[in-house]
């Protein structure tokens, strides 16, 4: 037995990186704050680290802190320049909009490693510059190298904004009911199927879904930069200004909507969303002054 003044305080030890990357890793996608907190802890102490920096380089990407995703972006490609690093540096400038730069380091990284991620990203960059069959047959591409089907989910959810956008609505919404049951709960999902109904002018289809996706997304905290109540807001305005144009009597309670959708969208400033949330945004924001929905 030890003697009572023979008692030390036990030293206190290193965090290891490691393990603290392992923690980010594993709560990129649904806490990219705290992991962006714990990657930097770790960062500090293993400053060499390239598979440190590479989930430190998504925490950015994720929280839309473009410049200095770019920063170490860069780095990665001058002090690696391996096909990941390629593939984040295109992600990056997709985010901030320079799509001809995305394409260009999208396409150095699709010569150095051709995989279903960097085809799925081709795709989106395609797609945001509006060239939605070759955005399609990267996807359809990214489909078939993914033959684990780790990926399957997300592809066909962008096959389906794919087919939205080729104005195939009913393709659209029959590629997201086909994907499995866990899957078809996602907002991403309804969301896509939301705007279809509503291009098909099945008004009440889509509002049903956007109301019922913004009482499911109201019972839980917004993590993540992407925030899924810019798309239903926007989508509400939307409903609203094709009912007024069309010369319909709005119902009260769809004047409400369209008031609460307006009071939010007021209240969020364009410097917080990324490059592919502001066209809507904007164009809400159009149509709640025009329409003075207050």
């Amino acid at each position: 037995m030890f003697a009572e003044n023979s008692y030390k305080k036990p030293r206190k030890s290193r965090p290891d990186p490691f393990v603290l990357q392992k923690r980010a890793e594993r709560i990129l996608n649904t806490n990219p704050r705290q992991a962006y907190r714990l990657i930097c802890q770790a960062d500090r102490l293993e400053p060499r680290s390239k598979p440190i920096k590479r989930i430190k380089l998504q925490c950015l990407i994720k929280l839309n802190r473009a410049d200095h995703a770019l920063t170490l972006a860069d780095k990665l490609v001058e002090i690696s320049g391996r096909a990941i690093d390629y593939m984040h540096l295109a992600e990056v400038f997709h985010m901030r909009g320079e799509l001809e730069l995305a394409k260009n380091a999208a396409k150095q990284s699709l010569m150095l490693n051709e995989n279903p991620t960097i085809c799925a990203l081709i795709a989106r960059i395609y797609y945001t510059n509006g060239w939605y069959d070759t955005a399609e047959d990267f996807i359809r591409h990214a489909i078939e190298l993914d033959t684990g089907k780790r990926f399957e989910d997300k592809n066909q959810i962008m096959l389906a904004h794919i087919k939205r956008k080729q104005h195939q609505y009913s393709q659209a919404i029959k590629i997201l009911e086909a994907m499995r049951p866990g899957a078809q709960k996602w907002a991403s999902v309804n969301l896509c199927k939301a705007f279809c109904f509503f291009e098909m002018k099945k008004y009440q289809t889509a509002l049903a879904i956007l109301l019922k996706l913004e009482r499911s997304i109201s019972r839980h905290q917004i993590d993540s930069t992407y925030d899924h109540r810019i798309r239903i807001y926007t989508g509400l305005i939307f409903i609203y200004e094709r009912l007024y144009e069309s010369g319909r009597i709005i119902e009260p309670y769809i004047k409400g909507i369209a008031q609460r959708a307006a009071q939010w969208l007021k209240n969020q400033t364009q410097s917080t969303l990324g490059e592919y949330q502001r066209h809507d945004f904007k164009n809400a924001l159009h149509i709640i002054e025009e329409l003075n929905i207050n």
